[in-house]
């Protein structure tokens, strides 16, 4: 029921309609870093875009959005990382008021709706006799997270290996038409979540090898991303490929991520406006590509870059 409540409420419409804010809101982070000769790609725009999105989409007001963002890190860590005793102490302490602020955020607009995702999914939780008002708050609890934090690091990894081809970024800066696809190809090079934990409920035979029921794994995305037999060349990184859409970043059939157009367009604004406003964008050399300590997200630490503009401003550029 939950999963229908979203797809009821986060219809094609309430997406077109995210597009102008989306677009503001690239405009705003790369114009600061367009006016920087140096600058950190993740800090500066894969970190607050997303998140931005997403708390925009929710309702959640923007003098807000850094403190969820922070609420949202911590959380991935306590979950997928490896935090000491007193710190996970702490980060729960955390995560409890971040479940109040959804409690109350879904209060606020049960009294007084608003143009945004969550009232369209408080309307439709009306007229379901089988919903119940913690799910309206187990939604936007989820939905805070997942609807930004595998983005950023789509964004990041993405980036790393897009701006790591100086020609492929090229090829974009000269044809925006394959920025669409390029998204694809990011998401299929280097995808945002390595893969996800599964249990078997029988013994399965796969590749020759015999798994017994019961048996933990971790199904890797990213191994099934480079299988030649899926797709040519894969260790190739080609913004033009033929059949990149075939990851699987977002999972597949019921599994299919709901947030996938929304990550999908974010992507997209984002490298288009790239592409108007730094277009001679270049990695820094020799730096390290540090992953936030992690079990299955990729999030990179920082991603350096120059901007080609060396301090000059933005004035102009588009």
């Amino acid at each position: 029921p939950m999963r229908k409540a979203v797809l009821k409420a986060l219809t094609p419409r309430r997406i077109a309609a995210m597009e102008p804010v989306l677009r503001e809101i690239a405009s705003g982070l790369i114009e600061e870093i367009a006016a920087q000769d140096e600058a950190d790609l993740m800090s500066g725009l894969a970190v607050p875009l997303p998140g931005y999105a997403g708390f925009s989409l929710l309702g959640f007001p923007e003098s807000d959005w850094d403190m969820v963002k922070g609420w949202c890190t911590r959380r991935v860590q306590l979950t997928y990382g490896r935090l000491p005793n007193d710190e996970q102490v702490e980060v729960a302490e955390t995560i409890k008021n971040f479940w109040d602020y959804c409690d109350a955020h879904v209060a606020m607009l049960e009294a007084d709706p608003a143009e945004n995702f969550t009232s369209d999914l408080i309307a439709y939780a009306a007229d379901q006799p089988e919903f119940e008002r913690l799910d309206l708050v187990r939604i936007v609890y989820a939905i805070a997270l997942a609807g930004h934090d595998s983005t950023t690091a789509a964004m990041g990894t993405g980036l790393r290996h897009l701006l790591g081809h100086p020609d492929q970024w090229q090829r974009l800066v000269a044809d925006r038409s394959l920025i669409p696809n390029a998204v694809e190809e990011m998401l299929r090079f280097d995808p945002p979540i390595l893969g996800h934990r599964r249990v078997t409920k029988r013994e399965v035979e796969i590749g020759g090898i015999t798994i017994p029921a019961g048996a933990q794994l971790l199904l890797a995305f990213a191994a099934g991303h480079r299988d030649p037999d899926k797709f040519e060349d894969p260790n190739t990184f080609d913004v033009a490929r033929e059949g990149a859409r075939a990851h699987l970043s977002f999972g597949k059939g019921v599994h299919l991520c709901i947030g996938a157009p929304l990550a999908r367009l974010e992507m997209k604004i984002m490298l288009e406006t790239m592409a108007n406003l730094i277009p001679d964008v270049r990695l820094v050399d020799d730096q390290d590509f540090t992953i936030v300590p992690n079990l299955v997200f990729r999030n990179l630490e920082h991603l350096s870059v120059t901007t080609g503009h060396d301090g000059r401003t933005t004035e102009g550029v588009r």
